[in-house]
C-alpha cells in the first residue's frame, strides 16, 4: 500500500510537481533508487561502526519541506496529551505568517492553488530577483518549499489551527541536558536503551501509526503514504534524514503515554523521560527493576522493538549516575575524567607542542584519531570544550579557563604556520 504509486493523489502530486518532478511515478523512482542516499560509516568509541545515511540534496529538500508540518502535528497532539514540558518558539516569522494569510485568502481550496501554481512561482521569483539582484537557479525548488511551508493546510484534509504557527510556545524535551535534568537528585534510577531504534521502525508500522488515532485527525491516508515514501529508505527509518527524529517521536507517542501514566500504577517511580532511544525512570523510592523491565520489554515487543540487554541498568543511591553523557547525582555536571582528559591535552600541547600532544593523545578512552594531524587534534579539543560549555554555564570560572587556554593555543598555532 505504501509504495503503490496510484495511492498518491492530488496533494502529493502537487508536492512532487513543486520539487521538479512531472509525476509521482517519476519522483518515487528516484526516491527508491540506490542514488537517493549516501552511506557513511563513523567509528564509535568502542571500536564498532555507526552507519549514517546522507540523503541526496533533492531528497533532503523534500524532507525539509515535510519536517515543519510534522512538527506542527506532533506538538498539537502532545499538547492535548499533556506530554510536553520544555519551551521552544515556533519557526514561523511574522513575514511568513502574513504570506500564509494572503495565500489562504487568495486560494481557499487546493484546486485553486494547483491552477495558479506556475503564476505563483513567477511572482515569488520576481520578488527574489528584486531583493537579491540576481536570478537563483534553484528558485523553483526554494519557492515550492516556501509555499508549502506557508500554507501547510494543503498537506491534509482538515488542516491545523493557523494560530498554532505564529506567536505560540511549545514545550518539549529538546536536548540531552533537558532529558538528563529529570534524573537530578533522584536516588534510584532505572535506565534502558532501545536496540536498533531507527531500523526497527519500518514503513508499514509508520504508515499504520500516521493513519490511525490521534494523527488521522490531521493526516489523510494519502499524505501518510507520501510522508512514509519520502522519509524512509529500504522500508525503514534511517539515521541521517532530517525527518527521522520527529517521525520516531510520532511513532513512540503511545509508548510515551503508557510509560508516563499507566505504568506508574504497577511500578513506583516519579519521572519518566525519553530522548530518542534512551529511556529513564527516576524515583525517590526503590524501584522493582525486574517488574519494570518486564513490562517495558513486553510493551516494546508489541511495537516490534526490543531493549538492549547490555544498556539496561538499575542504579542505587551510592552509584554514579550518568544519563546521555551527563552526571546527574547532585546537579547537571561533566564527568571528572572527561575534564582531566581536556586539561591533560591542553597541558601537553602548551608544554611539548601540538604535534607531540596529537601523537600522545591519538587514542584513549574518549575517542580515537585515525591520523596524527595537529589540525584535527585542535578540532577535537575544541569539540570537547564545547561540550563542557554546553552542559555547564560558559561563564563559570573553570569553563572560562579552558576556553581561554584553548584560544591562546590556537593563536600560537596559527602564528607558527606563517
Amino acid at each position: 500500500m505504501i509504495k503503490d504509486k496510484e495511492n498518491i493523489l492530488i496533494q502529493p502530486g502537487i508536492f512532487f510537481y513543486t520539487h521538479g518532478y512531472y509525476s509521482a511515478t517519476h519522483a518515487l523512482d528516484f526516491i527508491h533508487s540506490a542514488d537517493s542516499y549516501k552511506k557513511i560509516s563513523i567509528p564509535k568509541r568502542n571500536g564498532k561502526i555507526r552507519t549514517v545515511y546522507q540523503p541526496h540534496p533533492k531528497l533532503h529538500a523534500m524532507q525539509s519541506t515535510i519536517k515543519p508540518f510534522l512538527h506542527k502535528v506532533y506538538f498539537k497532539i502532545c499538547q492535548k496529551h499533556g506530554m510536553i514540558s520544555y519551551e521552544k518558539r515556533s519557526h514561523m516569522s511574522k513575514q511568513a505568517w502574513n504570506r500564509h494569510i494572503e495565500l489562504r485568502r487568495r486560494f481557499p481550496t487546493i484546486e485553486d492553488f494547483a491552477d495558479h501554481i506556475d503564476e505563483l512561482f513567477d511572482e515569488y521569483s520576481d520578488e527574489a530577483d528584486k531583493r537579491y539582484g540576481k536570478e537563483n537557479p534553484n528558485d523553483k525548488l526554494h519557492m515550492s518549499s516556501m509555499l508549502l511551508d506557508f500554507d501547510y493546510d494543503f498537506f491534509c484534509y482538515k488542516g491545523i489551527d493557523p494560530e498554532l504557527s505564529y506567536k505560540k510556545t511549545f514545550k518539549y524535551y529538546g536536548s540531552v541536558v533537558q532529558h538528563a535534568r529529570n534524573a537530578v537528585r533522584k536516588p534510584y534510577l532505572f535506565k534502558c536503551d532501545i536496540k536498533d531504534f531507527y531500523p526497527s521502525i519500518t514503513d508499514k508500522k509508520l504508515y499504520r501509526i500516521l493513519s490511525s488515532e490521534p494523527y488521522n485527525t490531521y493526516i489523510s491516508p494519502e499524505i501518510a503514504a507520501l510522508i512514509v515514501s519520502v522519509c524512509t529508505h529500504r522500508s525503514r527509518l534511517v539515521q541521517g534524514a532530517c525527518t527521522s527524529p520527529i517521525l520516531a517521536n510520532m511513532f513512540m507517542i503511545h509508548a510515551d503515554n503508557f510509560f508516563s501514566k499507566n505504568l506508574k500504577k504497577s511500578c513506583t517511580y516519579n519521572r519518566y523521560s525519553r530522548y530518542v532511544d534512551d529511556l529513564i525512570f527516576a524515583s525517590d523510592q526503590p524501584i522493582d527493576a525486574a517488574e519494570i523491565s518486564k513490562q517495558i520489554s513486553g510493551y516494546l515487543s508489541s511495537m516490534g522493538l526490543q531493549l538492549h540487554p547490555k544498556k539496561t541498568r538499575y542504579l542505587l543511591p551510592h552509584q554514579k549516575k550518568i544519563v546521555t553523557g551527563v552526571v546527574v547525582n547532585q546537579k547537571i555536571n561533566i564527568d571528572r575524567r572527561y575534564i582531566r582528559c581536556i586539561r591533560a591535552m591542553l597541558h601537553d600541547a602548551e608544554a611539548q607542542g601540538i604535534e607531540h600532544a596529537a601523537l600522545r593523545h591519538a587514542s584513549g578512552k574518549h575517542g580515537k584519531i585515525e591520523a596524527i594531524d595537529p589540525q584535527y587534534f585542535l578540532k577535537r579539543l575544541q569539540g570537547m570544550i564545547s561540550w563542557v560549555q554546553y552542559v555547564r554555564s560558559p561563564h563559570e570560572n573553570n569553563c572560562q579557563q579552558l576556553i581561554n587556554r584553548f584560544n591562546n593555543l590556537q593563536k600560537k598555532w596559527e602564528q607558527s604556520k606563517y
